[in-house]
């Protein structure tokens, strides 16, 4: 609900665990609290000040973290683009290479719910190493 509150432009780039809105859960029960973070201090909207909180510095989930941060009109950029690659991969001849990058594709889309990939170094840099691949191999049904 707090990514429709920018829903065109969005935070920014990591504004999820870098802007005022802070995530906490508490302990005990798993319960998402929110807080502002003001003058290098944390004020607790609701929850008991006695309470041990942990810190939400991500949402573990590119999908609600790609809203988040570039509203409603990133997700769309992003929809066209994951488009695009569908309908290339559709019309082009499909070689070993061009599934198993495909495979790729949809194993890190399918674990985006659950993670963030774009954001983990370990991860990330495989994705522009993927896409040129991906448009290599699909040159020759072009």
């Amino acid at each position: 609900t707090d990514s429709m509150k920018s829903p065109l432009t969005g935070f920014g780039l990591d504004s999820f665990r870098m802007g005022n809105l802070k995530y906490f859960k508490e302990s005990t029960s798993y319960k998402t609290l929110k807080a502002i973070f003001q003058d290098n201090k944390i004020i607790m909207a609701e929850g008991k000040p006695d309470m041990k909180y942990d810190y939400w510095d991500n949402p573990h989930n590119e999908w609600l973290q790609t809203i988040f941060e570039f509203g409603v009109t990133g997700f769309v950029i992003i929809l066209f683009i994951l488009y695009y690659i569908f309908k290339r991969f559709k019309q082009s001849y499909k070689t070993e290479n061009l599934v198993a990058i495909g495979a790729f594709f949809v194993a890190l889309l399918v674990m985006s719910i659950g993670q963030f990939p774009f954001h983990l170094a370990r991860l990330a840099h495989l994705i522009p190493v993927m896409l040129a691949l991906f448009i290599v191999e699909t040159e020759n049904g072009k």
